[in-house]
């Protein structure tokens, strides 16, 4: 590598990195293979997410127990398509902001190398998959990985992205606990009966949530959490990605609460706070989509036991934000697929072919079981 000549005045106007520049960018290095951490981490994974659904199939069915079939296909012809459309433009904002952290990951680690709409499309198809079949980190990170690695990042970059990426959705869902926990006590369910120290709770995450920002605002090259050592911001990156991170929870949240009939939609801030909840217990259970443990969480936050308008709502959200975005996902990546070893297009119309008359089949069992 050539060594660049210095510039102090362009050093002095550069602008201030959002990590700090170290000999040796973080390293995500693992626990020890036969540490205590990393046994138990084999059992409680997948402990947790088995509980989480036998949990979420529980409360599924007693708070849904009377509704019928017909009763919710009416439900889903009568939603108003002004609704729909406001859920399916929520949706694609939500699209676009979850591009966006692979973005600020990439700035973050100061891998400026990498093109924004490299970064972009690695971020939202990675995302997009994830939420629909399930296995974020798995999934989400195989794909980013495969669009990464074929573009000349290194398996250390790829981590530093990706553990960034999820340090963003952590730092919001802590910032919109506290909000919703000190402005709207008395609207959480579970605490209705102490607002008092909901309010508490609430304010001492938020001052947690200020110190860390505090803390890293000089710039620290990585923290170490239970034998696992993390890249991190300094103050103002921190601060992105919190922004970042609600924006995108508070589109998601507003895409299905566009939806919901006007008696189960409570104030915004409440039901931001059963959609994340309910949201994350999906992402952790490993059901394709969160599938049962999402709808579970979000009737039950709701109170909406045997409403078919409730269900149907959530059958709506599954299309504008979980299919839609799944199948532009796809066909993203069967472009790249497609120009990354420069094949000519007669390579592909079978696979294209295959892919259509499936397509068509669904459509037309769908269009027939409507009609019965």
């Amino acid at each position: 590598m050539q060594d660049r000549p210095t510039n102090s005045h362009a050093a002095r106007k550069a602008k201030p990195q959002l990590l700090p520049p170290a000999a040796d960018r973080p390293q995500l290095a693992t626990a020890a293979p036969g540490s205590r951490w990393a046994r138990l981490g084999h059992w409680l994974g997948p402990v947790m997410a088995l509980g989480l659904i036998v949990l979420a199939v529980v409360v599924l069915r007693e708070v849904t127990h009377e509704i019928t079939l017909a009763a919710v296909r009416k439900a889903v012809r009568a939603v108003p398509l002004a609704h729909i459309l406001a859920s399916l433009g929520l949706a694609v904002l939500a699209m676009m902001t979850m591009g966006l952290y692979d973005v600020l990951s990439c700035k973050i680690a100061g891998l400026r190398h990498v093109p924004v709409r490299l970064a972009a499309v690695a971020g939202f198809c990675g995302y997009a998959l994830a939420n629909a079949l399930g296995f974020h980190i798995i999934l989400g990170g195989t794909v980013r990985y495969r669009i990464y690695i074929a573009n000349g990042l290194t398996a250390q970059q790829i981590a530093q992205i990706l553990a960034l990426s999820l340090g963003t959705i952590w730092l919001s869902v802590a910032a919109v606990v506290a909000v919703v926990f000190m402005l709207e006590p008395a609207m959480i369910p579970l605490f209705r009966w102490a607002p008092a120290a909901t309010q508490a709770v609430g304010a001492g995450l938020g001052l947690a949530l200020l110190a860390l920002i505090v803390w890293l605002w000089p710039g620290r090259s990585s923290i170490s959490i239970l034998g696992w050592r993390f890249p991190v911001p300094n103050g103002p990156g921190a601060i992105a990605q919190t922004a970042l991170g609600v924006i995108d929870f508070g589109l998601a949240a507003g895409a299905l609460y566009v939806l919901l009939p006007g008696d189960l939609q409570p104030a915004f801030l409440p039901f931001s706070l059963i959609f994340i909840t309910a949201f994350l217990a999906g992402a952790l259970s490993h059901s394709p989509g969160g599938l049962g443990v999402l709808e579970a969480g979000i009737l039950l936050g709701l109170g909406a036991v045997n409403r078919p308008d409730a269900v149907a709502a959530l059958v709506v959200f599954r299309l504008t934000y979980y299919i839609v975005p799944f199948l532009v996902a796809v066909a993203a990546l069967v472009v790249m697929e497609t120009f990354r070893y420069d094949r000519p297009w007669r390579t592909f119309w079978r696979p294209a072919a295959i892919t259509a008359a499936l397509g068509l089949l669904v459509v037309l069992l769908l269009v027939l079981t409507r009609k019965n």
